[in-house]
C-alpha cells in the first residue's frame, strides 16, 4: 500500500540527460536523482509544491541569480538571468499534480499552475513536494454503522462489529504510515 503521506525534498543541480531525462545533482555529491520518476508517483494526488531557485549563501552580488544560475559564461541563460540578473524563480501551488509528456502542472480548483522545469536546467534549486489529505474524503471512508443501545448495553449485527472492526484496522494502517512518515521527516 502506498503511504498517504509523502514528502520529496530535492535540492542541488538541475541538468538535462540525452535532451529529455530532468536529473538533479544533490549537494551532498550523491548520486544523480531523476526528477521525473521521483514525481511520477505523485501525479494524481492532491500536493503542495514548491520549485525554486536556490542561490548559494550568502548571494554573491554580481553573479546571475546569486550565484545559483551556471549560465552566465555563456552569456544566455533559459531563465532569462541573461535579461534580468536578479531574477529568482519561485513557483509552487496546492492542488492534483498533473503531466503531458515533459509538462508538469498543479490543477488548483481547475486553474492549472505549471512548474516550469525548463528553466530549472542549469541552475542550483530546490524542489519539495508533499502530499495532502482531503479531511471530507477521508471522513466518508471512516463512516462507523449506528449501534443501538439499550439497557443490556449495545445490539450490534455481525455486519456492524466487521464494519467496526474494519474501521478500526484502517485507521491503525493510517496511524502507522503517518508515524513512518514522521520518523521520515525526522531524518531528513
Amino acid at each position: 500500500m502506498t503511504s498517504r503521506f509523502r514528502m520529496e525534498t530535492l535540492s542541488g543541480i538541475f541538468w538535462i540527460k540525452d535532451g529529455k531525462t530532468l536529473l538533479l545533482s544533490p549537494e551532498d555529491g550523491g548520486d544523480a536523482i531523476d526528477v521525473f520518476a521521483v514525481l511520477n508517483s505523485f501525479v494524481g494526488f492532491k500536493v503542495k509544491v514548491a520549485l525554486h531557485h536556490w542561490p548559494t549563501d550568502p548571494p554573491q552580488t554580481g553573479k546571475w541569480g546569486g550565484g545559483c544560475c551556471f549560465w552566465q559564461p555563456s552569456g544566455k541563460c533559459p531563465a532569462g538571468h541573461h535579461e534580468n540578473p536578479t531574477y529568482l524563480l519561485n513557483v509552487g501551488g496546492e492542488g492534483f499534480l498533473n503531466r503531458s509528456g515533459d509538462s508538469w502542472w498543479v490543477d488548483v480548483d481547475g486553474t492549472l499552475e505549471p512548474l516550469p522545469f525548463d528553466k530549472m536546467e542549469g541552475h542550483q534549486g530546490r524542489l519539495v513536494i508533499l502530499t495532502l489529505i482531503d479531511l471530507e474524503e477521508f471522513k466518508k471512508g471512516f463512516t462507523l454503522p449506528d449501534i443501538p443501545l439499550d439497557g443490556d448495553g449495545p445490539q450490534a449485527t455481525p455486519e456492524q462489529i466487521d464494519a467496526v472492526a474494519a474501521a478500526a484496522r484502517d485507521l491503525r494502517d493510517l496511524v502507522g504510515q503517518f508515524k513512518e512518515f514522521l520518523n521520515y521527516v525526522k531524518e531528513d
